[in-house]
């Protein structure tokens, strides 16, 4: 909901920004107002998405009951002595992973939209 609502507000600013509806300012319009909204979502459901994915991992690191569980877990255990009372660095751990998995979804979303934005305005304009 967010990375839909976020595309639509950043491509009609992009495109009220220029009377240029080429077909390669389509593309530069899409992938960039693509890959921003993904990585404003990343924020919001990427600790979701980290707990699911250790949820599903049967080993023995990550042994979680439920979502509470998991997130009282994530957030209590302190990983080394001097993080014990930094909470800033405890909100960090539902964070572990974001870059390399933000690099490379955002950069695949980017691409989809990108050329989705561009057959669509490929077939209106042959219509």
């Amino acid at each position: 909901m967010v990375y839909f609502y976020s595309y639509a507000i950043i491509k009609q600013q992009l495109n009220n920004s220029s009377d240029n509806k080429s077909f390669s300012r389509t593309l530069f319009t899409a992938f960039f107002a693509s890959a921003l909204s993904e990585s404003l979502a990343l924020w919001l459901y990427y600790p979701f998405d980290l707990i699911k994915t250790r949820m599903q991992t049967s080993n023995e690191v990550y042994k979680y009951s439920n979502l509470l569980d998991a997130l009282i877990k994530i957030y209590t255990e302190p990983r080394q002595k001097h993080e014990e009372n930094l909470k800033l660095v405890r909100m960090r751990r539902f964070y572990s992973g974001m870059s390399l998995y933000g690099i490379t979804f955002t950069t695949f979303i980017a691409i989809e939209f990108s050329l989705y934005e561009s057959l669509l305005q490929y077939i209106e304009n042959k219509c």
